[in-house]
């Protein structure tokens, strides 16, 4: 199926969230994630709303939408507002009709695609727009959180957004006929609403093919690495998310470590420093009881609560979806079993811990 020009593709509401940043630096997290049973996986209503309105946005681009008929439209329970219309969706929409106004554009909406020299790995792209010889790789972020770069400063060096080049790597793949004769390739990250209200919505940065050539090797060996016997866990901002920082040693190794509280010498600053190091291990652990009051909640709401037990497969990245597979045995006890465990308080509704 060719690109769009003037008819709209079929296309399909589901939203993947590919964990492409965080396989790579932390490659031991894919077997320790598919521990973890997807429905204790983290959730929000601010995920809710990110998928509402990439569903929302590709109503806009079929054209099937204007902006004004988008308030109060239902998406999977969720409602959009006024607010998210006019700062979310219009601004977002209005820099993607400026790329498709352009002569000749072509583009692909919520594109499939699989990425080359690993078995399973695949991926959606939100929209590619091909505009003479630049192709341009969007991904739409509607989370009003920590704002999402396509370029990451890191030190004396750059980093490139890894999960726009496992898109653009993966479309280039799936896509040969639309990447012949491509030059550039724009990786773009439209974020409207941030933690940072004066940035600007849009980041990207352009990659060329050989850069595209070196990333896939490099992602290769890291998926490798993740499903070898000692896979490398590593601490970082990436952990932000992950379901298993409640069973992951690099986080509750330092929580026993108690050494780091070892007796200074007797000057002043040494003594600071005892301090300072004892209060970010008190933020750990508040950390770790929240992950874990957080997941133990979400077992006890689970409405079957009988015993089953059975093996499934679970990919990285979401139960169907990502880059790696790993089959996992799962059993669950029985809710009275969770009760003899302590998890009484959290099923009471008694939450005060999370605070």
């Amino acid at each position: 199926m060719g690109p769009s020009r003037h008819e709209r593709p079929a296309r399909s509401f589901t939203i993947w969230r590919l964990l492409a940043e965080r396989i790579l630096h932390c490659p031991g997290s894919v077997a320790l994630v598919a521990q973890v049973p997807a429905y204790l996986h983290p959730t929000s209503a601010y995920a809710e709303r990110g998928t509402a309105l990439h569903s929302a946005m590709a109503l806009l681009i079929e054209e099937k939408r204007c902006l004004d008929d988008l308030v109060g439209e239902m998406f999977n329970g969720y409602a959009s507002t006024t607010d998210d219309v006019e700062n979310a969706l219009r601004p977002a929409y209005d820099y993607v009709v400026t790329l498709l106004d352009a002569p000749g554009a072509a583009y692909y909406l919520e594109q499939r695609v699989v990425f080359p020299t690993i078995p399973g790995a695949f991926g959606t792209v939100d929209l590619i727009v091909r505009i003479g010889s630049t192709v341009h790789v969007v991904d739409f972020k509607f989370g009003a959180g920590v704002r999402v770069l396509a370029l990451y400063p890191d030190g004396d060096e750059d980093v490139i957004n890894a999960q726009l080049m496992f898109y653009a790597a993966a479309a280039r793949h799936s896509l040969p006929q639309f990447f012949a004769g491509v030059d550039e390739i724009k990786l773009i990250i439209l974020q409207p609403n941030s933690i940072e209200v004066d940035a600007e919505m849009a980041s990207s940065v352009t990659v060329t093919h050989a850069e595209l050539d070196e990333f896939i090797p490099i992602y290769h060996a890291v998926c490798a690495e993740a499903l070898s016997e000692a896979p490398r866990l590593q601490r970082g901002v990436h952990c932000r998310f992950c379901p298993a920082r409640p069973i992951c040693p690099a986080h509750t190794g330092p929580l026993l470590d108690l050494t780091r509280l070892a007796a200074p010498t007797p000057s002043m600053p040494d003594y600071l420093q005892l301090l300072a190091v004892g209060l970010d291990l008190i933020n750990e652990i508040k950390d770790f009881s929240k992950a874990l009051h957080d997941q133990a909640k979400r077992a006890l709401e689970r409405t079957q609560a009988d015993e089953f037990g059975g093996s499934q497969t679970v990919s990285e990245g979401n139960q169907d979806h990502g880059c790696i597979a790993v089959p996992v045995p799962i059993i669950f006890g029985r809710l009275d079993q969770l009760l003899d465990l302590g998890f009484g308080q959290v099923f009471a509704g008694r939450y005060s811990a999370l605070g």
